[in-house]
């Protein structure tokens, strides 16, 4: 058995305390500190006695003005749809729409495919009435006027798409791939 120094014995009279009390600080006093700032944070957050029942009224006021101002909203009229509803207008009828007006915009079509959407299509759904809206990528060739031409069309005659994304290829003449949903 090996002998017990004194440097031995002064370390252990020493380093352990020393390692207890940092224990202490590091796992138990830390939490507890923490738990006191939040606490003290949130004691200074609250109202004083004489100053609840002003804050208190302020409070219902806002909310009855929040409520007749919802009221107001529900009653009002509403304004013209942004769409024409074309709920039971086939995929392939609301397709050749699509193409018919990229036609007139000046744009060639070159391919259409279709692609995995966004949460856009509920968006089409509810304000259309089209029961499975779908999304479709059109690659087009067309200088940008055409392309802003085809996308104010879309607006102008209130069709029911949502144009998600629009991707300029650099090529000659200039390449286009826009995902729309219909």
């Amino acid at each position: 058995m090996t002998p017990l120094r004194t440097k031995d014995l002064a370390f252990v009279a020493v380093a352990l305390p020393v390692a207890m009390v940092a224990a202490y600080f590091w796992l138990w006093r830390a939490d507890a500190a923490k738990k006191l700032d939040r606490l003290e944070t949130e004691c200074r957050n609250l109202a004083e006695v004489d100053e609840y029942p002003s804050l208190k009224a302020a409070a219902e006021r806002r909310l009855a003005e929040a409520r007749s101002a919802l009221e107001r909203e529900k009653s009002a009229e509403t304004d013209e749809s942004a769409v024409v509803r074309s709920g039971g207008r086939p995929e392939a009828m609301r397709e050749n729409d699509v193409l018919r007006v990229f036609g007139e915009a000046g744009a060639n079509v070159l391919k259409s495919e279709l692609v995995a959407g966004s949460p856009a299509g509920a968006l089409l759904s509810a304000a259309s009435g089209i029961e499975k809206p779908v999304c479709r990528k059109y690659t087009l060739e067309g200088p940008y006027p055409a392309i802003k031409r085809a996308l104010d069309l879309f607006s102008s005659k209130k069709m029911a798409v949502i144009p998600e994304r629009v991707e300029m290829r650099s090529s000659r003449p200039a390449s286009w791939l826009i995902w729309i949903w219909q």
